[in-house]
């Protein structure tokens, strides 16, 4: 049986009033629990922003692909930087291999990273790939600061959002910031170019996958994606 989305107003989070604030709470959790998946409408992002960004998306995507690769990603577990067409294949992170992705993506992480801060720099950290910085194309001009704005308010945005999980479990609002307050999270673009060969048996843009992180954040009108997810989404209406 189809279940269709909800679609929650975060607005009465920017309220004062502690009763629309505690329903707001109740509603995320009645979705969560229910349903797994919803979109947030009042979230605060800067439209003129996201419209921007995608038409800066829209121009990095439509370069050569020769020029597209003068960024590429520094090794192949290393989130940043230009993916072409076939060099992904999600289905393997499920035992499916021998599937690649028919999408192409750019990737980019956390701009702030203090380099007068030890914790950026652990083993783990450098091992890992997570504060990698980041490498942006000569075009479009913007594209980088463009991104860097977007990731920033995306950031704002997952900050609150982990508040109102907060106030759906019954916690304090903080409960969970001093543990999110140095992210290693991703932004990431994503192009489906239209298709010139038949696809593989079985293929598909982006293969059936788990998300690897506590939280996801995409438009609702599709491409754009900030941080992973292990279950529960959200989309921007």
């Amino acid at each position: 049986m189809s279940q269709e989305i909800p679609v929650i107003d975060i607005s009465p989070f920017y309220s004062k009033d502690h009763l629309t604030r505690a329903q707001l709470g109740r509603e995320i959790d009645k979705a969560c629990c229910e349903v797994g998946f919803f979109a947030i409408a009042n979230h605060g992002v800067d439209l003129h922003l996201l419209k921007a960004l995608k038409e800066e998306a829209k121009n990095f995507f439509s370069l050569p692909v020769a020029e597209k690769l003068l960024t590429p990603r520094p090794a192949p577990h290393i989130l940043r930087g230009y993916s072409p067409i076939l060099e992904e294949s999600l289905y393997s992170t499920i035992g499916v291999q021998n599937m690649e992705d028919l999408k192409e993506s750019f990737t980019f992480g956390n701009p702030d990273v203090d380099p007068n801060d030890p914790y950026y720099f652990t083993p783990t950290a450098i091992e890992a790939g997570h504060f990698v910085p980041n490498a942006w194309p000569n075009r479009p001009s913007k594209f980088g600061e463009i991104m860097v704005e977007f990731y920033r308010e995306m950031n704002t945005l997952a900050e609150n959002m982990h508040k109102i999980f907060a106030l759906a479990l019954g916690l304090e609002e903080d409960y969970f910031s001093q543990m999110i307050n140095k992210p290693f999270s991703m932004a990431r673009i994503i192009n489906y170019p239209a298709q010139t060969i038949p696809p593989e048996a079985n293929q598909i843009r982006a293969g059936e996958h788990t998300d690897y992180d506590n939280l996801t954040l995409l438009t609702g009108r599709g491409g754009f994606r900030r941080f992973a997810s292990e279950g529960t989404r959200w989309a921007l209406d």
